[in-house]
């Protein structure tokens, strides 16, 4: 076999894997936008239950009681994803968040801004790991 013919295999196999894992690296971001899609409706709709499943499981509880008391409080009416950076390795993610709501006793608009880690673990896919909110 010639040596171009060598080379245009090797080229061939490098553009193939290349493409494979550029694939990876896409689907990995959309299912992060997924599950910050899925946090969202969470606490749009009242249900802290699905919102905490996003949580890490060693925080899961807790943050589960953290937020049905929160959610008791206020109706979260919008959501925007302000800014999503993720890491070069796409293991991790930082996302600002800008929230409004209504406070139940009030009638008045609030907003807030919120920063959140997720992480990606293997079995679990992209998980909430820090969560500060900043007014």
């Amino acid at each position: 076999m010639s040596q171009s013919i060598v080379n245009r295999c090797n080229l061939l196999v490098i553009l193939a894997v290349g493409f494979a894992l550029w694939g990876c690296e896409g689907r990995r971001v959309e299912q992060l936008n997924s599950r910050l899609n899925a946090y969202w409706e969470g606490l749009r709709w009242r249900n802290p239950g699905s919102a905490s499943m996003l949580v890490a499981p060693e925080k899961r509880q807790s943050y589960l009681g953290k937020l049905t008391k929160q959610l008791d409080t206020i109706r979260v009416v919008d959501y925007n994803i302000a800014s999503l950076n993720v890491e070069k390795d796409r293991q991790s993610a930082t996302a600002i968040i800008n929230y409004s709501y209504y406070s139940i006793n009030e009638n008045d608009l609030h907003s807030t801004q919120e920063l959140q880690q997720w992480d990606f673990v293997k079995d679990d896919g992209w998980l909430l790991h820090i969560r500060d909110t900043a007014k």
